[in-house]
């Protein structure tokens, strides 16, 4: 007999269409499309999803329109198909998260809990169950919570994921934390896969992101840029995404001190279609990621996949997106100048760019596709079914014994 597939709801309270095509739609549709999951997102009747019919196999359940917040009626979809599912995904240790887990489990105790943490953060202490401050309310949180959401036998049914290794090391081992997954963000590969030829890659820096926005650090890149343009007339810089206005004035200020430049530096704007962003990704060699932090940067990955060499600064999960310096570089955070030392290197030796694109896309394709990086997720879910049917499997032989 075949097995069932296995039924996997994604609920995030404030979910947007943006989201759909980040970890909080990818990961159902990844379940669905490549591990056969019956997987379902919970939607916000009031809110419109134009993306979701690029995520096919994804199947939208909207939340009823009560009276209450988003957190509530998110609550009481999850209430209302408990016992219909398998498995529930829900983000961060906010109490909403804590009491969907509590509700989930106690309708159904078979079921199974995934919990994505999307965190810039690698310490412990910014993983850690977060309590009231009132000391009355704060020790009642702390006695309910350890007495029924993290019970011994549901932390048995949570898998925590988090983004980078060196959160996972932090976390390992820690209450509640008894199963951890290094869980990065990934990439959308459409159906035909990211297509990009070396052959067509042009000497194109590009960034993509919200550009001036101040975890961005734009401002970097285009100093940097500029710096590194001094001595080297072959490349360009592209700018993709929307632009902040304090940023639009100060590119206008720069490119009036340095009209030189004006030529060599391209402004996109915002690229909704994704087919054409992913164009820009197959055309550049180098992507840069010049941010003070970054919980991911899906960017990145999907330039990589594109065969684009990476410059990020040295936030955490930018040592698992370079393979630790192997698949590009990483700087210190605002450092210009280190920047355009790094791109004057890069770019100094084309034979090496040209070696590493395909390297750089082939390490993508194995650890930041959907395929790739919700195996061990898939492997979890089936071996707990696994260990749920021989437990029954146990008792039924017990009972006939007797």
């Amino acid at each position: 007999m075949p097995k069932k597939a296995i039924r996997f709801a994604t609920i995030f309270p404030k979910v947007e269409d943006v989201h759909l095509m980040k970890e909080i739609g990818l990961i159902p549709w990844g379940l669905s499309r490549f591990y056969g999951c019956e997987s379902t997102i919970a939607l916000l009747p009031d809110c419109a999803y134009p993306s979701l019919k690029e995520l096919s196999g994804l199947q939208a359940s909207y939340i009823p329109a009560v009276a209450g917040s988003n957190y509530l009626r998110s609550f009481l979809w999850v209430v209302t198909h408990a016992r219909k599912l398998d498995a529930i995904h829900l983000f961060y240790q906010y109490r909403h998260t804590r009491m969907c887990i509590l509700a989930f489990l106690a309708l159904n105790p078979k079921g199974l809990v995934y919990v994505h943490f999307d965190r810039k953060e690698t310490e412990f202490n910014d993983y850690a169950v977060q309590y009231s401050s009132h000391p009355i309310y704060g020790a009642f949180e702390r006695w309910f919570f350890k007495t029924f959401v993290y019970s011994k036998r549901n932390r048995s049914r949570i898998l925590w994921g988090v983004q980078n290794t060196i959160a996972l090391d932090n976390i390992k081992g820690h209450y509640p934390f008894d199963q951890v997954a290094y869980m990065p963000d990934g990439y959308f590969q459409p159906a035909d896969g990211c297509a990009w030829k070396l052959e067509e890659k042009e000497n194109i820096i590009l960034t993509v992101g919200r550009l001036g926005f101040e975890q961005k650090r734009t401002d970097v890149l285009v100093k940097g840029f500029a710096q590194f343009a001094q001595t080297n007339q072959d490349y360009k810089l592209v700018l993709v995404g929307p632009m902040e206005q304090e940023f639009k004035v100060f590119l206008q200020d720069f490119l009036d001190k340095n009209p030189q430049l004006v030529s060599r530096i391209q402004v996109v704007g915002p690229v909704y279609d994704r087919e054409t962003l992913y164009g820009y990704y197959a055309k550049a060699k180098i992507f840069c990621l010049p941010s003070d932090y970054e919980s991911f940067g899906i960017a990145a990955a999907e330039a990589q996949a594109h065969g684009c060499v990476l410059v990020c600064t040295q936030y955490p999960a930018a040592y698992d997106l370079t393979n630790h310096e192997q698949y590009g570089r990483l700087i210190p955070f605002g450092d210009w100048q280190k920047l355009a030392q790094v791109l004057q290197e890069l770019t100094s030796n084309p034979a090496q760019l040209k070696k590493l694109a395909p390297e750089v896309a082939r390490y993508a394709q194995e650890h930041f596709s959907y395929k790739a990086l919700l195996k061990p997720l898939y492997q979890w879910m089936e071996q707990k079914r696994s260990e749920d049917d021989s437990c029954i499997y146990k008792q039924r032989r017990t009972a006939c014994d007797s």
